[in-house]
């Protein structure tokens, strides 16, 4: 079951990671046999397994008032009767989602993206963590996402278009061009050589790039980089 919390319209520069979880029937509150990593402190949420071991999650809860999903920050995911981390985060750019589907955990970063119809963004997985238990030791994978929808060819017209049309004068970074960053990150995966040089280009394009979306933009090519010339 994936579910998603979102903390209100947020601009770019106010931005935060936020682990979500359902607290379903494979998870249990406030274990008394596990306690956090390296503290007292018992879990919000106990995942188990069949072999018998269990995953903690420790962190920050807050709860939707109206949807009722919970979510936490600076999490940690450990395994009970262990003190080491398999997964944290704290405050990062991506939504995450945290499901749990037979005898695997999923850990999905999963940031908006301008996929949707008419370029509506769209809240996709990007990286996925599998962790899961093989002879009683815990293994993780990680892979990248590479199903996400990708941009036709009049898209990508249409967003180097957009690109191109910038005036000088218009060259300070706000929420509307960062969505066109977004945009030509899309249709640089896409495979557009020329949306890729121009995404490449942003940093002398835009005035202020550090000093508003520098973090977000740089996650981003962090991103580009992780998913290769594919």
């Amino acid at each position: 079951m994936l579910c998603y919390y979102s903390k209100g319209n947020m601009n770019y520069s106010q931005i935060v990671f936020f682990l979500v979880v359902c607290v379903c029937s494979y998870g249990q509150i406030k274990d008394k046999t596990c306690n956090c990593p390296n503290s007292t402190s018992l879990p919000d949420t106990t995942f188990y397994f069949s072999n018998g071991k269990a995953i903690g999650l420790c962190g920050y809860k807050e709860v939707d008032n109206g949807s009722k999903k919970v979510s936490f920050y600076e999490y940690h995911l450990f395994v009970c009767g262990q003190d080491s981390t398999i997964a944290s985060g704290g405050w990062f750019l991506q939504n995450s989602r945290l499901r749990k589907v037979k005898d695997t955990l999923f850990l999905e970063d999963c940031p908006s993206l301008p996929i949707g119809d008419n370029f509506k963004p769209e809240e996709v997985p990007w990286t996925i963590e599998k962790m899961y238990f093989i002879k009683g030791y815990i293994r993780v994978e990680e892979e990248i996402n590479r199903g996400i929808r990708k941009y036709n060819e009049r898209e990508i017209q249409t967003v180097i278009k957009e690109y191109e049309n910038i005036k000088p004068s218009d060259s300070n970074l706000d929420d509307n061009t960062m969505v066109l960053v977004d945009k030509l990150f899309i249709a640089t995966i896409s495979g557009s050589k020329k949306a890729r040089a121009y995404f490449i280009d942003i940093p002398k394009k835009f005035a202020g790039l550090d000093a508003f979306g520098g973090e977000y933009y740089h996650d981003l090519v962090s991103k580009l980089s992780e998913w290769g010339e594919k």
